[in-house]
């Protein structure tokens, strides 16, 4: 009889520790928050974001960069000023879309080294003169370690090259190194356009159902590597678009010239653009405007508690008041200016942008029971 409970009894306990369910599904916190992920439909989730964000925004980011390589070729060609604004005005459109997919740097957009080829900032001016004046500089193109490629060295191209509009054409009209650079700046363009199709493609094609359907909690699951690169590219916002530049990570001393966007000015539109679309994967809100599942839903659905209020209703608060306190310093004027003139106040949009990370970074992986696996810099201390 004592034997036959002993194999009943370890039988028992293989199944609980082997059970998934039992890894990543118990009811009730005693609190009434479901921890883990509960019952929730995650393929829903995965199909929404992969369908009606994340393809769409690759897809808006390819067309963009077409564009401004489209125009980049009618401005070298004959360079005028009027040409000169177009090609301004695609690459604008190609930062600004940008923002919307940097935060899913996995798969395919690993693969491809996406982020490297299209947005590795700040720039190293020094090195980008160079390299494009180099009858050999587009072997640097494609460098995953290169910060004189992508769209801040077109930053640069565009905006850094003279004091003034007509100026800068004259350079790129008249001058051998501006022929030179007018061939890296191309060189530069198709290999973000082949790398940004490349990426969409392999979305569409074979990347999509295997997202859908890897599902659970552990590292490398889609949970997992959505929520890793939602908080990575966070940390990003916080740190390279804004801590830096504003001199509150070292030791007080402004470096404005590392913004991302710095030449451009475009500073702030690109940070909250960057926070916005991290808010719109959060809400699982579709390119056509409409909110459909995202992390939002699955928080509620466990009823995530921090403090005895809902941690759904902590996020999005603290998302709106770090978008607004941005889109009030840029009322105000760009980015550099402000840091000369008044340092303390991007500070402050700064720390409101900080408050958010003890929510998204440290509360939601530990209700969820996901690990956040990317390497922090060291000498961040948030």
């Amino acid at each position: 009889m004592m034997q036959n409970f002993r194999i009943l009894f370890f039988t028992l306990l293989i199944i609980a520790i082997t059970n998934p369910a039992c890894k990543e599904r118990e009811d009730d916190d005693g609190n009434g928050q479901i921890t883990c992920t509960g019952d929730f439909d995650l393929e829903s989730m995965y199909l929404n974001i992969a369908d009606n964000i994340i393809i769409p925004s690759y897809r808006d980011l390819q067309e963009s960069i077409r564009a401004l390589e489209e125009s980049h070729y009618v401005f070298a060609d004959e360079p005028t000023v009027s040409k000169l604004q177009t090609v301004r005005e695609n690459f604008k459109q190609a930062y600004l879309d940008w923002q919307t997919v940097a935060q899913y740097d996995f798969g395919p957009a690993e693969t491809f080294f996406l982020k490297n080829v299209i947005n590795n900032f700040p720039l190293n001016v020094e090195e980008t003169r160079i390299f494009s004046t180099l009858e050999a500089g587009t072997a640097y193109v494609s460098d995953p370690n290169s910060f004189s490629s992508g769209l801040p060295a077109m930053d640069y191209f565009l905006y850094g090259v003279a004091d003034t509009d007509d100026e800068i054409v004259t350079f790129y009209a008249s001058s051998g190194d501006g022929v030179d650079m007018l061939n890296y700046i191309g060189a530069l363009i198709q290999d973000m356009r082949v790398k940004a199709q490349s990426t969409l493609n392999e979305w569409t094609n074979n990347y999509k159902q295997e997202f859908i359907s890897n599902t659970g909690t552990a590292a490398g699951s889609s949970l997992s590597l959505l929520l890793n690169g939602f908080n990575k590219q966070y940390e990003i916002i916080k740190r390279e678009k804004l801590g830096i530049p504003s001199g509150v990570l070292t030791l007080e001393i402004p470096n404005p010239e590392k913004a991302e966007g710095f030449y451009s000015d475009l500073s702030f539109p690109l940070a909250i653009e960057a926070l916005q679309a991290s808010l719109d994967l959060y809400k699982g809100k579709q390119n056509n405007g409409s909110d459909n599942v995202g992390f939002e839903e699955l928080l509620k659905f466990i009823n995530a508690q921090k403090d005895n209020s809902n941690l759904d209703d902590i996020i999005q608060q603290q998302f709106s008041t770090a978008i607004s306190t941005l889109q009030e310093l840029e009322r105000q004027g760009t980015m550099t200016e402000l840091i000369e003139l008044d340092q303390p106040s991007v500070v402050m949009a700064y720390n409101e942008v900080t408050k958010q990370l003890v929510n998204i970074k440290t509360d939601m992986p530990s209700i969820l029971c996901v690990s956040i696996t990317y390497i922090d810099n060291p000498s961040d201390s948030d």
